[in-house]
């Protein structure tokens, strides 16, 4: 959290910040003795509401603009996962993002990989399924279109090699003839 306060335009470190601490909190409600509860985890708890305002209200206030980049946009999407109790602000924001991707796989597998750890904590289950589904379908298309291209460029690639006068061609001159 300490990162996240030294720079509150930085929002890497702020959406970590709620995410370890929104784990931390869920964690501790499932195994934490309630009769001695851990001050620094009280702490936490009590912080989140804080830091989860300030996020949404930067998030937002940035989403707005038409140069907000992929990780602006799936860092807001990753706080609806972390944070809404309808479905629709996740679905939103997941697509809001995805359009800002530019089919970039790794940016897209690294966003799944962050819902994964939700999903394997049991953390927002229903917002996870459906961020997860938006990104695997977006893997799905570029996926396709990628297929679809490489079938292009072989079926292209197959019709110069037979196309008169490429030069590709077998001459049946022989000068030994």
């Amino acid at each position: 959290m300490k990162g996240y306060r030294l720079d509150l335009d930085r929002f890497y470190p702020g959406i970590n910040a709620l995410t370890l601490g929104t784990i931390l909190v869920y964690l501790a409600d499932k195994f934490e003795n309630k009769k001695e509860p851990d001050p620094e985890i009280n702490w936490v708890r009590n912080i989140l509401p804080e830091l989860r305002g300030a996020l949404t209200f930067a998030l937002e206030s940035k989403a707005q603009d038409e140069m907000a980049d992929y990780w602006t946009l799936i860092s807001l999407a990753e706080l609806r996962v972390l944070s809404a109790e309808i479905t629709q602000p996740v679905t939103r924001a997941y697509r809001k993002a995805l359009t800002a991707s530019r089919r970039n796989e790794s940016s897209l597998k690294s966003s799944l990989d962050q819902l994964e750890i939700l999903r394997l904590l049991g953390c927002a289950a229903i917002s996870y399924r459906l961020a997860s589904n938006a990104i695997n379908e977006e893997l799905r298309r570029i996926h396709k279109e990628k297929d679809s291209e490489d079938q292009g460029a072989k079926v292209s690639k197959s019709r110069k090699e037979k196309a008169p006068g490429n030069g590709m061609e077998k001459s049946s001159y022989s000068p030994d003839t």
